[in-house]
């Protein structure tokens, strides 16, 4: 997993301050985007993970998945965590257009890309 600058943060109690979304929610965030270094589409989607910090607080984290074709063309795909879903929601429309993705093969990403 990647990680970015973001740090999530521990919560003192047991209810998180951020909102839990369905899965159902997130899905409306499922976007098809175009990369500029590799010529070829993206698949974007979001999920969410709970995770415990200790002693009953629990961190939820937003994470970002970029899904692509490589050599054979199996999906892979990269992921970032954020603290927030507006980090990640940011991060997708400033810089995912621009990373550096590990085995991606841009032909066939552009030949089969990945539907939503």
């Amino acid at each position: 997993m990647n990680a970015l600058p973001s740090i999530p943060v521990a919560h003192s109690d047991s209810t998180p301050a951020m909102p839990e979304f369905a899965h159902e929610t997130l899905d409306q965030y499922d976007l098809q985007l175009w990369h500029c270094l590799y010529d070829c589409p993206l698949h974007t989607w979001l999920s969410q993970a709970r995770i415990k910090t200790g002693r009953g607080t629990v961190a939820i984290y937003s994470i970002l998945f970029i899904e692509y074709r490589d050599a054979s063309r199996a999906s892979r795909y990269t992921e970032f965590s954020f603290s927030s879903l507006q980090e990640a929601l940011a991060f997708r429309a400033c810089q995912a257009d621009r990373v550096e993705l590990q085995g991606i093969s841009p032909t066939m990403t552009r030949r089969y890309p990945i539907k939503t």
